[in-house]
């Protein structure tokens, strides 16, 4: 899985050099040459092009399992250009930087995974919670132990929390939530999630549902292998 950032400013610059001290493979996208200059000590994968062409996005080697960062602050019209573009590969999570309120509700309707806030969220924060291979998100708990948000995909519709295969891997499901649907303030439909106060383990998962588990590293290991097969 690779990490490609696009927008090299100050905040892309500094979501790459945590990601690379994560361990993270990344791809740093910009159309400045200025910029892509600054940033190619740091990222050994650096392309100079405009990401609103899918056709110049084409020379990166993108993979199904792929993260795009669009870290674009100042133009709110290339971000947005950006993100429609990115939407039509496929299912490549993406993750976007808001400016200000009517970019949040614009980037809700086009449905990204996550959408960032440098004022609130520090790179450094972000990196430990970003996705990993399956479709999650981790953080840290302590050396042995971590807290993991999935989100359902379509292999786990239908199947109950007690069928999901937790206990298994003694891992214990401490909160879940069901995938809605809403307008946001200029009129667009966008998605939320409603927290089940009363789940069980027959409690029916659908698809683009989120369960947040507590287990030992290696277990959570284990079942994620089980459940990207």
């Amino acid at each position: 899985m690779k990490l490609i950032i696009i927008g090299l400013g100050n905040f892309g610059l500094s979501l790459a050099e945590e990601l690379l001290s994560a361990g993270y493979e990344v791809v740093g996208i910009d159309n400045s040459p200025a910029k892509i200059e600054e940033a190619k000590d740091m990222i050994p994968s650096v392309f100079c092009l405009d990401a609103t062409d899918k056709l110049a996005l084409s020379v990166v080697d993108i993979k199904k399992d792929d993260v795009f960062l669009v870290a674009i602050g100042k133009d709110f019209g290339d971000s947005i250009k950006i993100v429609a573009t990115l939407k039509s590969f496929a299912g490549n999570p993406i993750y976007a930087r808001a400016v200000n309120k009517l970019h949040e509700s614009v980037l809700e309707g086009l449905d990204v995974a996550r959408i960032l806030n440098p004022e609130k969220d520090s790179s450094r924060v972000f990196v430990q919670s970003m996705p990993t291979k399956g479709m999650m998100e981790v953080m840290k708990a302590d050396d042995k132990h971590s807290i993991v948000k999935l989100t359902a995909t379509e292999k786990l519709n239908g199947i109950t929390v007690g069928r999901n295969g937790f206990d298994r891997f003694s891992l214990k499901v401490l909160l879940m939530s069901k995938r809605t649907t809403k307008k946001n303030i200029i009129g667009l439909t966008s998605y939320t999630q409603e927290v089940v106060e009363n789940f069980s383990n027959d409690t029916v998962i659908n698809t683009g549902d989120m369960i947040v588990v507590y287990g030992e590293n290696d277990n959570i290991k284990l079942y994620l292998e089980y459940y990207s097969n």
